[in-house]
């Protein structure tokens, strides 16, 4: 679905945790977040106490970014089998215990939304904070990295592996030989014309940039020089 961001990333959980408040945060943190705004949700997952550490994933609106900052306002309006009051008030007793504690979270996830050709590597902190007379988990960002939107990063930060794609660049290579009989140039299995050096680097470049392609056609649209080889 267009607009919708796809974020996995890793929890830090900060400060002297006890195992029972580390899986009530978790238990309550899922309630909450998980699936409780149509196609947009933020999961914990994978929980591991000895190492403080969780697995996060989620997909946001535009960007995950977007879900931890309304993340507090998701809470309060939550009224599944028990009343908004009701849910603010497990929210702040959660929080002030949290609080209390001094414990605090770090966050670093990855963030990729297509339509926007948005990816995004941010560390950030959800910390408990008390505003306007209630609780609220803050988050803030502390840094964050852009990259160019395409296969290779894609793969490179492990948001998906090479056989997600539709298109691999085996086929691209077949469909290459048998619409126009062009090869690679250290492709020695056909007999054909081999692309100039130039002119491989512009298909391997456009194939890196349209990670989502779904038929070699669609590679081939954006190379002008085809047209005068066949």
């Amino acid at each position: 679905m267009a607009n919708i961001s796809s974020a996995i990333g890793t929890l830090q959980f900060e400060g002297e945790w006890n195992k029972s408040f580390f899986d009530k945060f978790i238990k309550t943190f899922n309630k909450y977040l998980d699936d409780q705004a149509g196609d947009y949700y933020i999961k914990i997952s994978n929980e591991n106490f000895e190492n403080l550490e969780a697995y996060i994933n989620g997909c946001g609106r535009w960007s995950f970014d977007n879900n931890l900052s309304l993340l507090n306002r998701w809470v309060h309006d939550y009224q599944v089998k028990q009343s908004k009051e009701e849910s603010i008030a497990e929210w702040n007793d959660l929080l002030k215990e949290m609080e209390a504690q001094c414990l605090a979270i770090n966050l670093y996830y990855c963030d990729e939304e297509s339509g926007m050709e948005l990816l995004v590597e941010i560390e950030g902190s959800l910390t408990p904070l008390q505003k306007d007379n209630e609780m609220i988990l803050q988050w803030s960002i502390c840094n964050e990295e852009y990259y160019s939107y395409n296969r290779n990063n894609l793969v490179a930060l492990k948001l998906y592996d090479n056989v997600d794609f539709e298109l691999s660049i085996e086929e691209l290579k077949d469909d290459l030989y048998q619409k126009f009989g062009l090869i690679f140039q250290n492709d020695e299995n056909k007999k054909g014309t081999k692309l100039t050096f130039h002119q491989q680097s512009q298909i391997e470049k456009s194939f890196n940039e349209q990670p989502f392609a779904c038929e070699s056609e669609e590679i081939f649209n954006e190379l002008s020089f085809l047209p005068e080889t066949i």
